[in-house]
């Protein structure tokens, strides 16, 4: 599937985690992040859906043999082997053990081996089933399944090694693996249903951002780029409050476009020079909220607002109308391509001496950042009945 815009899956890492720990198998966020990670390195772009039953089967292995690695279980036995390692030789040569794992007929295969690349030493081998009473397989993995090079050798119980892998115990010593009865079943479906979830709507997101802008032909609807998605109006159910009106622009950031000229927005609303010899309103100027912050412009929306407001919202940076509030703390880094919907409040005002009478002033423009981390950032302006702006961020 062709989709235009570049699509952002971002997992929602604290419902997977939560998730997880639902179906017995509790991990920290790095934790979840690294299961995330295994799975999109195979998907490679694709859909989960688009996996046929093998590729599906192949990454439903390698999510659990991580698991595996993650689980209380295979920490514990590591933590043994290291002991009675060091116990029996020094420090140096026990000091480090490696978790690799194979899939095995039933379950997980665990070899907990040294660094070595050419003559890895295997000091102990575990076997975690992916469902309760399935019994250990009657043949151990070929150790390069699970990425041991070289020709390996198995540690005895005396501290001999030898080279021929030995016999399976008739009785193996079984410990507890830390994770719920049926954790390794559920749990990488859990993830890759996360992963299908987010995909679904980061496209939906992208197919609606790249949506052509169905706008009337009323003065105000005519646009400059392409990065406006949706342009909707919303009105407050009770009239007679603070605002009047909220026209909202739906789309992503962008490189800014060629303004308007004055002469288009002569059009929709005329300068308050022309409007009204009104001392009180001549420090306001026509702001175009959605210009620079989307690399797009509208005429859709146009209202008065503060000179300070509009120059601020005229500048080429995506952050640009927040320079006094975001920029000093570095709170705010909107890149290109970032999800955003600028909501503008308006109020109809009364003006002496005008044609029309009543004409929409600014009382707030409100923008809604997804960021690439999946981080939500909300940044205000607020302009007050005398025309005071006030800036506020909250990540």
């Amino acid at each position: 599937m062709s989709v235009p815009v570049a699509v952002r899956t971002v997992v929602d890492h604290a419902a997977l985690e939560r998730a997880l720990e639902g179906a017995g198998s509790a991990v920290s966020a790095g934790d979840s992040a690294r299961l995330v990670v295994i799975a999109e390195k195979k998907l490679a772009g694709r859909a989960v859906e688009a996996l046929s039953a093998a590729e599906r089967q192949q990454l439903v292995d390698a999510l659990r043999q991580e698991l595996v690695k993650l689980s209380p279980g295979a920490a514990e036995r590591r933590r043994r082997l290291l002991a009675d390692a060091k116990a029996m030789f020094s420090a140096e040569n026990g000091s480090t053990l490696i978790v690799s794992t194979a899939s095995a007929p039933g379950g997980t295969w665990v070899f907990f081996h040294d660094g070595s690349k050419t003559s890895p030493v295997i000091g102990g081998e575990s076997f975690f089933p992916d469902l309760p009473g399935t019994p250990v397989p009657a043949k151990r993995p070929d150790p390069k399944k699970a990425g041991i090079a070289g020709s390996p050798s198995w540690r005895t119980a005396s501290g001999g090694l030898v080279t021929k892998p030995p016999p399976l115990p008739a009785k193996p010593v079984t410990v507890p693996s830390g994770l719920d009865a049926q954790a390794l079943e559920k749990a990488p479906d859990i993830v890759l249903g996360e992963i299908a979830r987010a995909r679904t709507a980061a496209v939906e997101a992208a197919e609606r951002q790249a949506a052509p802008v169905k706008l009337s032909a009323a003065p105000g609807s005519r646009r400059a780029g392409q990065r406006i998605a949706r342009i909707t109006k919303v009105y407050p159910e009770v009239p007679g409050g603070v605002w009047d009106e909220c026209t909202v622009a739906e789309g992503v950031t962008g490189p800014e476009v060629d303004r308007m000229p004055d002469s288009e927005m002569d059009k929709v609303l005329p300068t308050i020079g022309s409007l009204t010899d009104d001392p009180k309103l001549q420090g306001m100027a026509r702001m175009h909220a959605f210009g620079p912050i989307l690399g797009d412009e509208t005429l859709a929306g146009v209202a008065y607002g503060p000179h300070v407001a509009a120059n601020l919202l005229a500048s080429g940076h995506t952050e640009g109308f927040a320079r006094v509030g975001a920029k000093q703390t570095g709170r705010l880094n909107v890149k290109a391509g970032t999800p955003v919907k600028v909501s503008q409040y308006v109020k109809y005002r009364p003006v002496k001496g005008s044609k029309a009478g009543r004409y929409p002033f600014v009382v707030a423009v409100k923008y809604e950042y997804t960021l690439e981390s999946g981080a939500r950032t909300v940044a205000v302006i607020d302009i007050s009945p005398r025309g005071e702006v006030t800036y506020y961020i909250d990540r």
